[in-house]
């Protein structure tokens, strides 16, 4: 596992799961030590735009868009926020 990969991975586990303001801005002053914007911004619409998994029944997939899908898109909204303070 490289750097690049290791340290996406402790983003997303910091980042969904505490929503830290400090690792946040941290994180957005330090990131350039193991990406670049292009990848960053690549991973970032990725994860915004994740899918439900295969075979879920309608109803579950509602379920987990409501569950997971919305409230992975309203922390990237404070993402957008945290960088533009």
């Amino acid at each position: 596992m490289t750097l690049q990969v290791r340290a996406l991975e402790l983003y997303n586990r910091m980042l969904f799961t505490l929503l830290d303001p400090t690792f946040l801005k941290t994180f957005l002053m330090t990131y350039k030590s193991f990406t670049n914007l292009d990848e960053l911004f690549d991973h970032l619409v990725r994860r915004f735009f994740i899918s439900p998994p295969d075979g879920l029944s309608p109803t579950e997939a509602e379920e987990w868009r409501k569950l997971k899908q919305h409230i992975i898109q309203m922390r990237y909204v404070v993402v957008r926020y945290f960088a533009l303070c």
